[in-house]
């Protein structure tokens, strides 16, 4: 009989405890960032609405605190959304004893290299990708760690985003070829104060023809590389 806490209560964490509890482990179900989860399934006696079942009685649920991570666990799985990743990252640094950890999410991957979670934004390096895309344009791009997106000469030209919806995580992004400027004076661009944009035609750039095709090209040869 094994210790289980599964991290994320939505319905990849709450179907996994089921062959756990089927083995006969002990299994302790926690959410980290929503405890209206928590507080349905326990009001509702174990009956999780994504799954449309009743939850095994044996089955512990509860809210996630930092003394759960004090706990001696035989393994550790991760069951939250891309969204979730950095809070994942930042607790359990704070486990007590050394675990096994298994990621269920999807979007997310272990770096053995590096030895973090990461999630598909950065396994698809769209930075990289963004940064390639705008060299056979001849200008001299880069990614700012403080400053989320693609920039020249401290202006934003490509956006990356992640959208988080029904447990699925979509990433994306955007890069401005001849859009007009002139709107992004009237707004505050992804929440960076003091920023300007600018766009392959606003950095004196010619704009050619199929340039979606020259993109998925080098997404295509990026996505061979994961």
């Amino acid at each position: 009989m094994k210790n289980i806490l599964i991290i994320g209560a939505g319905a990849m964490g709450a179907a996994f405890s089921i062959p756990c509890l089927d083995n006969k482990n002990n299994v302790t179900l926690c959410e980290p960032y929503n405890d209206l989860i928590v507080n349905k399934l326990i009001k509702n006696k174990n009956f999780h609405p994504a799954l449309n079942i009743n939850l095994s009685k044996k089955l512990i649920i509860t809210k996630f605190t930092n003394e759960i991570l004090n706990q001696k666990w035989d393994l550790v799985a991760i069951a939250v959304g891309s969204i979730g990743i950095d809070w994942v990252r930042e607790n359990l640094k704070q486990l007590k004893y050394n675990t096994n950890i298994l990621i269920l999410t999807k979007g997310l991957k272990f770096d053995k290299n590096t030895k973090k979670i990461i999630t598909m934004s950065e396994v698809l390096n769209q930075g990289k990708i963004l940064i390639e895309f705008l060299e056979f344009f001849n200008i001299s791009a880069h990614s700012d760690k403080d400053n989320i997106g693609i920039w020249v000469n401290n202006k934003k030209i490509a956006a990356i985003g992640i959208r988080v919806t029904n447990w699925i995580a979509y990433h994306g992004f955007s890069i401005n070829i001849n859009n007009n400027l002139t709107p992004y004076s009237k707004i505050i661009p992804c929440g960076l104060d003091n920023k300007k944009v600018t766009s392959v035609k606003n950095e004196g750039k010619p704009i050619i023809k199929n340039l979606d095709l020259k993109l998925k090209e080098i997404f295509i040869k990026n996505l061979k590389n994961i």
